[in-house]
Parts: C-alpha cells; sequence; structure tokens
C-alpha cells in the first residue's frame, strides 16, 4: 500500500508506486493551508496518518480510471482539512476514514464527474470534543452512485455535527445515493445530523437515514442479567457498533480501550 505520513501540517514522509503522481504546494495563498494534490492512473491504494498537535492541510485527488482505496487515520488535537475528489468516466472509490481527535472542522467533497463512476464512504469517529463535517457529492454525470455511512460515539466534552448532501442535477439519470449517518451519544452535549437530497430527476435511486441516541435500555438490561456490569456492557456495545462494517478492526480496538476499557 503507498504510504503519506502527515506531522503538523507537513508532509514528513512519502511511499508512492507509479499509479499516483504527487504534487505538494506549500502555504497555498486562498487558503494559507498547504496542498497535496494525487492523481490517480489505475487501481491502487494509499493510507494518509496524521500525527501531531495541529494538522491544516487541503487535499485534492483525482481519479481517472480503475479503483483507489484511501484511508486516512487521524489521531491529532485538532485537525482542518478540505478534501475534495474528482471521479472520472467508471472510475471507483473506496474511503475509509477513522479518526480519533480532540477538534476536528472537515469539508469534504466528491465530484462524480464521468458516467459510471461510484464513491462509497465510510467515516468512524469518536468524539471528544467539537467535531464538525460537511459531506457534499455532486453527481456530475448519469449512472454515478454514492454509498455513505457515517458512524460517531459521542462522550466527555464531544459534540459532533454532521451535513450531508448529495445534488443530482436535471438529466443525470439512474443515479444510485444510499445515505446512512448513525451517532450514539453517551453526555448531555449537542448532536446533529442534517441529511439533505437535492434531487432535480425523476429516474433516481436515493435514500437516506439519520440516527441519533444512546444504547437501548432492553440491550444493556439483557447483558447485565447475563452477569456483565453496566461500564462492561457499554464497552461491549461501543466496540460492536464501531467497529462493524470496518475493515480496520485493530485500530478502533485500541481507540475504544483507550477510553472506556
Amino acid at each position: 500500500m503507498n504510504t503519506i505520513k502527515v506531522y503538523e501540517g507537513k508532509i514528513i514522509s512519502s511511499q508512492l508506486d507509479d499509479n499516483v503522481e504527487m504534487t505538494y504546494v506549500s502555504n497555498q495563498n486562498h487558503t494559507k493551508m498547504d496542498c497535496l494534490k494525487l492523481y490517480v492512473k489505475e487501481t491502487t491504494s494509499l493510507s494518509i496518518v496524521y500525527e501531531g498537535k495541529t494538522n491544516l492541510l487541503d487535499i485534492k485527488i483525482d481519479v481517472s480510471n480503475g479503483c483507489f482505496s484511501l484511508e486516512e487515520i487521524k489521531k491529532d488535537e485538532v485537525n482542518q482539512v478540505c478534501c475534495e475528489y474528482h471521479l472520472f468516466n467508471n472510475s471507483e472509490m473506496h474511503i475509509y476514514k477513522l479518526y480519533n481527535t480532540e477538534k476536528i472542522k472537515e469539508e469534504d467533497t466528491v465530484f462524480l464527474e464521468g458516467e459510471g463512476a461510484s464513491v462509497y464512504y465510510h467515516l468512524h469517529t469518536l468524539a471528544m470534543k467539537e467535531q464538525f463535517y460537511n459531506i457534499q457529492i455532486y453527481h456530475n454525470a448519469m449512472h454515478t452512485n454514492c454509498y455513505l455511512n457515517n458512524k460517531a460515539v459521542v462522550d466527555g466534552l464531544g459534540e459532533a455535527i454532521f451535513h450531508v448532501t448529495n445534488k443530482v442535477i436535471k438529466g443525470m439519470k439512474n443515479c444510485v445515493i444510499e445515505q446512512n449517518t448513525r451517532m450514539i451519544t453517551l453526555n448531555q452535549k449537542k448532536g446533529i445530523i442534517v441529511p439533505i437530497l437535492l434531487i432535480d430527476e425523476n429516474e433516481v435511486d436515493a435514500s437516506h437515514s439519520a440516527h441519533i441516541g444512546t444504547f437501548d435500555e432492553e440491550s444493556l438490561f439483557y447483558l447485565q442479567s447475563r452477569g456483565i456490569p453496566l461500564e462492561s456492557a457499554i464497552y461491549m456495545l461501543i466496540k460492536g457498533f464501531l467497529i462493524d462494517g470496518s475493515n480496520h478492526k485493530d485500530i478502533l480496538e485500541t481507540w475504544i480501550d483507550q477510553y472506556w476499557r
């Protein structure tokens, strides 16, 4: 797998194969952030790991062909990232985001530019302080597909806000949209999910679901009736909720143990 390591908003190492071209622009005038530009030519995968106290970065990725798998692992204190993805004809992108940050503000924009382009977006996060996500997907071609799955566990001083928008303009027929955002709140802080479907075309298959809440009393009662203490029962439910559907169970288990074990 290709790898890029970011520390304090600066790339400290990168290992890329011939299928990925990288351009790095330091301190852009209009954003005052460094910009990482990637051009993906064929099927490959990439892992970006963020560390340090503060990471500010602008990321732009073009996927011209094949299937591109991107994982982003964030375990810093403050993170502000703007991500822009462009997918062209019949290209496919799988995005896996694993976050254990104190504060984050993220703007993700996906442009499905070519017919048959598909994005699979998975975000799993532990929110211990303020987190804000604005995720926008533009279906700019016919037969484009978006499958989006967000999961958040909010505890401590954490707050989480998700704005998720899919936009289909007139004439972009036979698009498929699935939005699914679920949030477990273990405190009395703010949890907001705003799912938006802006669709100006009849021949589209679109759905969204959003859930905010805590673990149901029946599940907790069942586990306690089997001799499991309340704190251990909550730990087990958090683990099951956050890890389900993830390809990175070891990382999530380590983070969960950090707070609830």
